[in-house]
C-alpha cells in the first residue's frame, strides 16, 4: 500500500495524468478493467463519411471531376461534413475509380473544351539589373 499518490506513481512507472485518466474512467463504471489502458486509435468505420456523400464523390468522378473540384463542388452544401482531398481519394481508391477511365477521360476533355479561354497561365521572370542602365528597381517580364 502506498501513502501518497506519487508513490504509486513511481512504484507503477507512470504519470499523474494517465492514473487519473484510469481512475476516473473507474470511477464512472466501477469495473476494474477500466483500471488498465485501451486501445488508441480510431475506430475506422466511424470516420468514414455517410453513404449519400460517398455517392454524392462517385458521381461527380464519373462526370470527370478530379478530387479538389469534387471538394469544391461538395463544400458549399456539406459544409463541416465535407471529405478532405485525401478523403476524396480514399473513397475513389475505395471504389476503384481513383484512376480515369477511358469513359472519364472523354467527359474530362469535353469539360476542358467548355472551359477554353476561361483558364490562363502566366511567367513572371526577373530581370537583372545590368539589363536597363540607371534603373534600380527590381523589373519583372510578364
Amino acid at each position: 500500500m502506498h501513502k501518497k499518490a506519487m508513490d504509486f506513481y513511481t512504484a507503477n512507472d507512470t504519470c499523474r495524468k494517465s492514473f487519473l485518466k484510469y481512475y476516473n474512467r473507474y470511477k464512472q463504471s466501477g469495473k476494474p478493467l477500466d483500471l488498465l489502458p485501451q486501445k488508441r486509435g480510431p475506430k475506422y468505420k466511424t470516420r468514414r463519411p455517410l453513404p449519400f456523400i460517398e455517392q454524392k464523390v462517385i458521381e461527380l468522378r464519373e462526370k470527370g471531376n478530379n478530387r479538389y473540384e469534387i471538394v469544391s463542388i461538395l463544400n458549399p452544401k456539406l459544409g463541416k461534413h465535407t471529405p478532405s482531398y485525401s478523403g476524396v481519394y480514399n473513397i475513389l481508391k475505395r471504389h476503384k475509380i481513383n484512376r480515369l477511365t477511358p469513359k472519364i477521360k472523354k467527359n474530362h476533355q469535353k469539360i476542358i473544351k467548355e472551359r477554353m479561354g476561361q483558364l490562363g497561365h502566366i511567367d513572371c521572370h526577373y530581370l537583372s539589373k545590368s539589363i536597363i542602365r540607371g534603373e534600380n528597381k527590381k523589373l519583372y517580364l510578364v
